[in-house]
């Protein structure tokens, strides 16, 4: 069952499924009337919000769906945390779909359902290696290079072509 809760400072209330209402009367609208909701440059569903305000004439914000929906029925957000879609549909703004998780868990589970592309390797946007890069820095350490000739040649640290021959980096690569 939708439920209703006035959205602070505004005339509007926002329902446990995501839909936003006006609660005052206003010029050229009623209240009651159901607001449109539009879409920002991340795919979230936003609403226009305004006001009368004393003394500053209209006052406009707008606000993506999914906090004004947590803040009203889940609580305040926790200090650097993010609004995480459980079922990673970001037009799913139902009170029940939304939860409070760190960045580190929000990455995950966009991970976890395919939402964000991996960054291994040289899927990597930063990595200056590829994958047959690698291989033959693995294959020539063996045969007794240094590991600074390595670095030298491929413009990384040492750190990083000892990382690489002990696998703790670029593990996916035989």
């Amino acid at each position: 069952m939708e439920k209703w809760r006035s959205i602070d400072g505004w005339p509007y209330e926002i329902s446990s499924l995501g839909r936003v209402r006006r609660t005052e009367d206003a010029q050229r609208t009623k209240a009651g009337r159901i607001r449109k909701l539009g879409t920002d440059s991340y795919g979230y569903a936003n609403v226009c919000l305004s006001r009368m305000a004393d003394g500053e004439g209209n006052v406009v914000k707008t606000y993506t769906v999914h906090r004004l929906v947590s803040r009203a029925f889940i609580g305040p957000k926790p200090d650097g945390h993010h609004v995480n879609h459980i079922d990673g549909d970001k037009k799913n703004n139902a009170a029940a779909n939304l939860e409070y998780v760190t960045p580190l868990q929000n990455t995950r589970h966009a991970a976890a359902l395919g939402l964000r592309a991996s960054q291994k390797g040289e899927a990597n946007p930063a990595s200056r290696l590829t994958a047959d890069m690698v291989r033959s820095i693995r294959q020539r350490r063996q045969d007794g290079e240094t590991l600074k000739s390595l670095a030298d040649e491929h413009g990384v640290g040492i750190a990083n072509i000892c990382n690489i021959c002990k696998r703790r980096t670029w593990k996916h690569i035989e």
